[in-house]
């Protein structure tokens, strides 16, 4: 929900944006008249000079005085406008979370207003200020930054400019009662302007804040009220806010069916304008299928939301460079000031400078100083490139890092729990050491009336591309499993059909699959079939192994079916299945590879430690071994004793 609720208070950050280009409308349309007034001025001076030429004040001292006021109220009308350019720039930075900058601005923007006496652009400062606040956690200071604002809007005495203030107190208010009744206010001043557009957004925020407070029954009534609005402004943007909304309070209903139907209403409504709420519905529609247990549909919503992440991603760098522009040319025109000024304070320099010495060290000294100048020209504008091109490298690092992460947490959720695993498989250990982020191994464990089965495999590949074609061999065998195939060999055979059937249909010719060691235990006996992964049975100290066939449960070149080999277990037996990334990592010290001669001689050494000791015990050889090489492969062991 805490997802929901950011999409939601974004829309109060656009209602104040709003605000702000009409202001700037508004001044460059003042400002567009400048010339036309100044005309009236020269005019008007001609005929008052002829009116006070008989008191003793020529007509060349009344023009210079108009003159002058006129150059002075151009001046203040485009110093104006150079601090709306900036509030804009803001605003757009805190869209796309340039916070670092945002503030930056914000703090020009406050002391240019303030040594401008421009209360207006005080105030925009102290907005972007608020959210920023917000946003890092500093409630109080945003709450007092928030009544700041909206004491000088209060100021002006009129209603219809509230609310964008009330929306930013509602935004930065902690209590979800207090937030409630700001959102009543603005409710109450639009019903009066009957302003539909800000009515709608909040009749949105309303059903949220109550959604926040438990209060469905009030939910409801507001987005019964948002459907009426919307049918009015009949806009996609409302439309899809308000079937959003509906879809969650039929969620909250436990109407599943209702809650889907409206969901996928609003996605057919998302627009370029309002895509974070089509993220937003499709995580909702993951939890609806959830709901229903139609795991196969909520992945590949998941899917086909991280492929919507990654198209936003891209377009929202390129908003993120357009403003990087923004801000460089005004760092430029900012420089040009300072040259400019650099250049009178060096001709009064120079006047001085004549007066006490030769004109030859005047000349040197100018030179001197010209190529330093040029010289840290140069340097500065190298420095901000390097500066701008390591933020651009940090920010999509960080989104790649975010993404992996993203998918580390859904592959973790298609994995057993633990409580799960000790309840089937009581005295355990599982070693999982993926090599990235993310895994091309997984390890999978059922239980049904014919035992209960575990398995550890080793998919191809490693990384994102490993654990995509494992999230489809994890499913494969599952879905096997329902069929009631319940021989370990037969679950291979049919898991290969679905696999290569899921790989078929593929426009590239894919030859994915997994090498798996598969057993089934119940009672005394366990069943074992495998593809390249063998199964170690350690008894009275003596390693036993159980081969596995040659062949992968995936594309090949001929397909056998599987062999099923049965084994019976006495108390104290120690079973272990394991993919080959322990023994072929290099390290040691010649580099070599660890090998899997020594690594079963490793497993006999350790099969009486108690079942969490080998695993620390495993952990630390590797790392050992490892030392400085970097890790070639996923790698996973699964212990168990019998």
């Amino acid at each position: 929900m805490n997802n929901i609720h950011f999409f939601c208070k974004s829309r109060f950050f656009m209602a104040s944006l709003g605000l702000v280009m009409i202001l700037l409308f508004s001044v460059h349309a003042n400002a567009a008249k400048i010339p036309t007034d100044s005309l009236k001025l020269v005019h008007f001076s001609d005929s008052l000079a002829r009116v006070f030429e008989d008191d003793g004040l020529s007509a060349d001292q009344i023009h210079e005085a108009f003159e002058e006021n006129t150059k002075r109220f151009n001046a203040s009308i485009l110093k104006y406008l150079k601090i709306e350019e900036q509030v804009i720039l803001a605003f757009s930075c805190l869209e796309y979370n340039q916070f670092d900058i945002a503030h930056q601005l914000a703090n020009d923007i406050l002391k240019a207003s303030r040594k401008a006496g421009y209360n207006s652009g005080i105030a925009s400062a102290q907005q972007v200020l608020a959210f920023i606040s917000n946003y890092t956690d500093e409630h109080e200071k945003a709450m007092l930054l928030a009544d700041s604002v909206y004491l000088f809007y209060e100021s002006l005495g009129e209603d219809s400019l509230l609310t964008a203030p009330l929306i930013l107190k509602a935004t930065v208010d902690t209590n979800p009662k207090q937030a409630i009744e700001y959102l009543e206010q603005v409710a109450q001043i639009a019903t009066k302007k009957e302003d539909l557009s800000t009515l709608s957004n909040v009749y949105h925020n309303l059903s949220f804040e109550y959604f926040q407070v438990e209060n469905t029954d009030s939910a409801a009534v507001y987005v019964q009220k948002s459907y009426a609005i919307s049918e009015q402004i009949n806009s996609s943007k409302t439309w899809a806010y308000h079937y959003w909304l509906e879809g969650l309070l039929a969620f909250r209903l436990q109407d599943i069916a209702q809650a889907e139907k409206s969901l996928n209403k609003s996605l057919e409504h998302v627009s370029d304008s309002s895509k974070a709420l089509g993220l937003s519905c499709v995580n909702a529609l993951v939890q609806v299928n959830i709901q229903k247990k139609d795991y196969q549909k909520a992945l590949s919503l998941l899917l086909a939301r991280n492929q919507l992440v990654s198209l936003n991603t891209e377009k929202e760098f390129e908003n993120r460079r357009q403003i990087y522009e923004q801000i460089q040319r005004l760092n430029n025109e900012k420089h040009q000031q300072e040259v400019r000024f650099e250049k009178i304070a060096f001709k009064q320099s120079r006047l001085m400078i004549i007066i006490l010495a030769a004109i030859v060290m005047v000349l040197l000294l100018f030179y001197v100083v010209y190529l330093q100048a040029r010289s840290k020209k140069k340097l500065e504008q190298s420095n901000q490139i390097i500066n701008l091109n390591k933020k651009q490298i940090e920010i999509k690092n960080k989104e790649l890092t975010d993404s992996l992460s993203y998918a580390q947490r859904v592959q973790n959720s298609l994995l057993p729990r633990e409580e799960k695993i000790k309840k089937l498989l009581n005295d355990h250990f599982i070693l999982f050491l993926p090599r990235d982020i993310v895994s091309g191994d997984f390890y999978w464990i059922a239980s049904n009336e014919a035992g209960t089965y575990f398995a550890l495999a080793d998919c191809t590949g490693h990384g994102v591309p490993g654990a995509m074609v494992s999230s489809v061999c994890y499913n494969a065998l599952n879905k096997t499993l329902q069929e009631n195939i319940t021989e370990p060999a037969q679950i291979l055979n049919r898991t290969r059909e679905l696999i290569v059937s899921e790989f078929d249909d593929a426009d590239e010719v894919l030859s994915d699959g997994m090498d798996i060691a598969l057993c089934s235990i119940k009672g005394e006996n366990i069943e074992y079939a495998g593809a390249y992964n063998p199964l170690i049975i350690i008894r009275d100290n003596k390693l036993i192994e159980i081969k596995p066939d040659k062949q992968p449960v995936g594309k090949f070149i001929q397909y056998k079916p599987f062999t099923n080999q049965c084994f019976q277990l006495k108390k104290g037996d120690i079973i272990y299945l394991f993919s080959d990334g322990f023994a072929d990592q290099f390290g040691g010290d010649k580099g070599k590879k660890f090998k899997t001669s020594k690594f079963k001689a490793l497993l006999l050494e350790i099969h009486q430690l108690p079942m969490a000791d080998q695993k620390q015990k495993l952990m630390e050889i590797f790392e050992g071994w490892k030392s400085s090489y970097s890790q070639v492969d996923d790698v996973s062991v699964l212990g168990l004793r019998f």
